[in-house]
């Protein structure tokens, strides 16, 4: 996001349409409350539909505004391709292993590491306890009622802080700007507003970035552990979610695969990405197959064969909080009588990515 200013950390780059990441779902009966595994699979798309996705791409590269595209082909439940196109680096092509940032599609990741901590029932937190009851290392005002992990992840919570502007990648190297710990980016700091609930919890719908912020604090003090290392483990390691990670600066391990943020003219920005320490709303890197394995998880637990989510879980996620239309870390709407389309796009700095999905999974593309 553009910052007007300096942010916590540094000089924000400007923010450009530059790369695109996407899981496109199909038109499919996915109603939350029936088996996933009650739909039929329809036939595999094969060649013909990943080429009907392969032009579109061809086509929207064409323009030479967008250095690169990935991509991956979701049906029956399972990845049958992945490619990609154009330039993640000045010294590398895009591939199917090349990361990029997810930005509010972390999101969807932070509803279902959230789901997982209800499951555990730890201290009792439940989606619909009011947050207070087991706040301890960041509070909310006293007095303040309504506000729950449910309404967080649904938008509802009345949070203010639509989201972040990030920090030069460079920055946690330099003694010239500051990486705010989650404390920081609660309370505020300079191109930070503090988090503070500005409406009636439930009578209101309202994006924001900053009630994620609230439920990643949440989970860590829960479940006894920092969010990053309790959603590793309880999410990106049993999904085999191996290509996704976050941090500032990011693990050295995976920079020579991350891709460049790309300013117009097509160029790559001089910082070469922003940097979010606000992991729930948008610190995560991932490649467009990982986030398949997620959402094939979510179409799975629906159907009761969920790795970590349970069904209920599945349901709660699918379905719109405070008749809003927003489920768990995603708008949700229907589709006919029948079926219904789980969505979730985002826009940080020199990126886009976007991941609409029929929660059934039978048969997806993007």
């Amino acid at each position: 996001m553009t910052s007007p200013g300096a942010s916590c950390l540094g000089t924000p780059v400007s923010r450009r349409r530059a790369l695109r990441l996407g899981l496109q779902g199909a038109a499919l009966a996915a109603n939350p409350a029936m088996s996933a595994t009650s739909a039929i699979c329809p036939p595999d798309p094969g060649p013909a539909g990943q080429s009907d996705v392969e032009a579109a791409i061809k086509t929207a590269l064409s323009d030479g505004d967008i250095p690169s595209i990935s991509y991956a082909l979701i049906s029956c439940g399972k990845v049958f391709a992945a490619n990609a196109y154009g330039t993640a680096s000045p010294n590398a092509a895009a591939s199917p292993a090349t990361l990029y940032q997810a930005a509010s599609i972390s999101k969807t990741l932070a509803a279902v590491g959230g789901l997982c901590a209800t499951q555990s029932n730890q201290k009792g937190l439940t989606l619909d306890s009011d947050v207070t009851a087991f706040q301890t290392s960041w509070k909310l005002p006293s007095g303040t009622t309504g506000v729950t992990l449910r309404r967080l992840f649904g938008m509802t919570a009345g949070a203010n802080v639509h989201g972040y502007p990030g920090y030069a990648q460079t920055c946690a190297s330099s003694a010239n700007c500051h990486v705010p710990a989650l404390l920081e980016i609660l309370n505020g700091c300079p191109g930070n507003d503090a988090v503070q609930i500005e409406t009636t919890p439930g009578a209101d719908w309202a994006y924001s970035g900053g009630g994620y912020e609230i439920a990643e604090s949440l989970i860590g003090d829960v479940m006894g552990t920092a969010y990053g290392d309790f959603v590793q483990a309880k999410v990106l390691a049993p999904l085999n979610m191996t290509s996704s990670t976050w941090g500032v600066p990011m693990p050295a391990a995976f920079q020579s695969l991350a891709a460049y943020a790309y300013l117009k003219p097509v160029g790559p920005a001089p910082t070469q990405w922003h940097a979010y320490p606000q992991l729930a709303a948008a610190g995560l890197w991932t490649t467009p197959t990982d986030l398949a394995k997620l959402l094939i998880e979510v179409a799975n637990a629906l159907g009761g064969g969920g790795t970590v989510l349970t069904k209920p879980s599945a349901v709660a996620m699918l379905s719109a909080v405070d008749n809003f239309q927003y489920g768990l870390g995603g708008a949700v709407r229907n589709i006919g009588q029948s079926s219904l389309l789980f969505m979730k796009s985002g826009a940080i700095s020199a990126s886009r990515t976007g991941s609409p999905s029929t929660p059934d999974s039978r048969a997806a593309k993007g």
